[in-house]
């Protein structure tokens, strides 16, 4: 049955092969990089990319670094071959643009987030110092298991997704075709089974990004509302380069605890929710070598 719906359904629903063929299209990417996003940019002397993985606390980390207050936030996020252009409305267009060219599009003084895979041109112009750009690179990243499960929370049931035509297609879909969450969330996890992490993985490797584990920031986050600042935290800001001793963590807590751009205040506890969710029939999804491979790469064990 579930076979049967992934079939008849795509995995973006409304995106023709006329469109996603525009989009794609190289030629209309390489003009771009000779146009910055945006004139508006701080003056501190670095730009900085906050990238992770889809649903794995890109946005919590994204606000983060906005609450510092050294950045001008550009309404762009950066993916491998789209950006997608967010609207003040909330909502986004997306425009063809490979991520070596977009990068080149942004100036210091500004902030942008990103889904991106590690590719060589793209880590030659993020190595790339000139006067105009000097990226600060953040990779965020969570156990894939709770990856899947928040983005089931959030296409079908947060009102963030309905800014889009997409995201009201995706929500219709989910609640039409699935009788629970967790056929909603085996039919996602057959979308990712040929899914490329390991482009993802090898951030962990370059030594020019620092890489930030879900896990820690969240709890660190949480401890922020007690006055505590956390050993991760801590890191950020050195690597940041801004002084922590300018800011009140109970405060940073207020302003960074469930106001980022996709936050779901209805979920208490992020860590472990596959547990509460899956069944057999995920667990068995999991054994295959792609997904035993995607999840240890990341350094989770598979019998946790």
């Amino acid at each position: 049955m579930i076979g049967k719906k992934i079939q008849a359904v795509l995995i973006q629903p409304g995106l023709c092969v006329q469109t996603i063929s525009r989009l794609y299209n190289p030629v209309l990417s390489w003009p771009k990089q000779f146009f910055p996003f945006s004139k508006k940019a701080s003056s501190t002397k670095s730009c900085i990319i906050v990238n992770g993985l889809p649903k794995s606390g890109t946005h919590l980390l994204h606000r983060m670094v906005e609450c510092m207050h050294q950045w001008e936030s550009v309404p762009v996020h950066l993916n491998n071959r789209l950006t997608d252009h967010i609207r003040p409305s909330g909502g986004w267009t997306t425009h063809a643009c490979f991520s070596h060219h977009a990068v080149k599009r942004l100036r210091n003084g500004q902030l942008a987030g990103a889904h991106l895979r590690r590719t060589e041109p793209l880590v030659k112009i993020l190595n790339a110092e000139t006067p105009e750009r000097r990226v600060k690179h953040l990779f965020i990243y969570r156990d894939p298991r709770d990856a899947f499960v928040s983005m089931i929370n959030f296409v079908t049931y947060s009102d963030k997704n309905l800014k889009t035509p997409a995201g009201r297609r995706m929500r219709k879909f989910m609640l039409e075709q699935f009788a629970s969450d967790q056929e909603r969330l085996l039919w996602y996890m057959q979308t990712k089974v040929d899914w490329d992490y390991e482009g993802y993985h090898a951030w962990l490797k370059d030594e020019n990004c620092f890489c930030v584990k879900f896990e820690d920031l969240y709890t660190e986050c949480l401890g922020c509302e007690k006055g505590q600042w956390g050993a991760t935290i801590r890191k950020i800001f050195n690597f940041l380069e801004v002084d922590l001793n300018q800011f009140d963590p109970k405060t940073f807590h207020s302003e960074v605890y469930g106001k980022s751009r996709t936050a779901n205040n209805d979920v208490k506890d992020k860590i472990d929710q596959y547990k509460h969710i899956f069944r057999q029939e995920h667990y068995e999804l999991l054994k295959t070598p792609h997904f035993v491979k995607a999840i240890t790469g990341f350094g989770y064990s598979m019998n946790d």
